[in-house]
């Protein structure tokens, strides 16, 4: 998925104002927490996003909460969000900035969806694989999705490589239903 807009536009200010500062590895770090810590506390964003609230207030809940517990860059950015009414975007602004940096450092992040966790070694083969065929460092986004009985399915940005047992076995019955209908045609038509 990328990232567009209004989040995109915010996410790119705080990649160049981190870069600038030399503290891209620094910053990275405080977004994929605040991007954990928002998934864990949905509430946090309503409140410091609810117009109901002063602005008083919504800088002391920042204040308390992040206030050096985060680089000063990140905390202003923060603030920022909440004073321009936009701290509801930070999910897709911290999606926005990983994307920058990935793509920065080379990166290429891939969903593969398996039946059961992979064991290092088979992700480390996969990893491999994939790295050679898309160019660069590849990051897996594992899910364990044990509806597809066994297999892997791949995506990619918008390609798919679906080798899913249960995708084959709907193959299977596809191909069955028209065999059988391919026979029922040959015994009518004589």
């Amino acid at each position: 998925m990328e990232t567009t807009g209004v989040s995109r536009i915010y996410a790119q200010a705080l990649f160049d104002a981190a870069a600038e500062k030399n503290l891209l590895a620094d910053v990275a770090d405080e977004v994929e927490a605040l991007r954990a810590l928002d998934d864990t506390l949905p509430n946090l964003r309503d409140a410091l996003s609810a117009p109901v609230l002063s602005a008083g207030k919504k800088r002391a809940m920042l204040e308390r909460g992040f206030k050096g517990k985060v680089s000063d860059l990140t905390f202003r950015f923060l603030a920022l969000l909440v004073v321009k009414g936009r701290y509801w975007h930070l999910p897709d602004i911290c999606l926005g900035f990983r994307e920058l940096l990935d793509e920065k450092m080379g990166r290429k992040r891939v969903k593969v969806r398996t039946a059961v966790k992979l064991e290092e070694a088979t992700a480390a083969a996969v990893r491999a694989g994939l790295s050679a065929r898309l160019g660069g460092e590849v990051v897996l986004e594992e899910r364990v999705m044990p509806d597809i009985i066994g297999g892997i399915v791949v995506i990619h940005g918008d390609s798919v490589l679906d080798a899913s047992v249960v995708t084959h076995l709907r193959e299977i019955r596809r191909d069955l239903r028209e065999a059988r209908l391919d026979a029922s045609r040959v015994l009518f038509d004589n």
